[in-house]
């Protein structure tokens, strides 16, 4: 597969996964990360609570929205693992399933960390670093698929 091949498939499955996410919302996963995230902060002595989908503390208040809740990160995986030919079908929707929870627990803890800091550094930063767990989530994939050259 060429460069070109791959990254064409890449942006369509992508994109339209993100359009999906953009119709259809993540109410359950949004409700899970904000209570997971308030017993955490409960847990850790921070005197917050929990309205909706709004953590809320003495100085701040912070929104889960759905890009809080790993989705995204969890798109740009599944959509490498679309645009890699040489991957068997059914093993693609296995590693991205398994993939999943790895998200959502990193977002969880993504956001805690930026609530208990009150720091919207930690907050960027540790979004940023999703970028990594994608990609050495991917590379690992690879490893197990012996795939050492994706492109020729």
């Amino acid at each position: 597969m060429n460069f070109k091949s791959f990254a064409l498939r890449f942006i369509i499955f992508f994109s339209g996964m993100y359009f999906a996410l953009l119709v259809f919302d993540t109410p359950i996963l949004k409700t899970i990360v904000g209570h997971a995230t308030y017993a955490l902060l409960l847990l850790s002595g921070k005197h917050v609570e929990l309205i909706g989908n709004m953590i809320v503390a003495p100085t701040y208040a912070f929104v889960i929205v759905s890009s809080c809740t790993g989705i995204v990160s969890f798109s740009i995986f599944a959509a490498l693992l679309y645009a890699t030919n040489n991957i068997d079908s059914e093993k693609k929707v296995i590693y991205a399933l398994l993939s999943f929870p790895i998200f959502l627990l990193w977002n969880i803890l993504r956001v805690y960390l930026t609530m208990i800091t009150d720091s919207f550094v930690i907050h960027d930063t540790l979004w940023i670093a999703s970028v990594v767990i994608v990609l050495l989530l991917y590379a690992i994939v690879l490893r197990i698929e012996n795939k050492h050259i994706l492109f020729k």
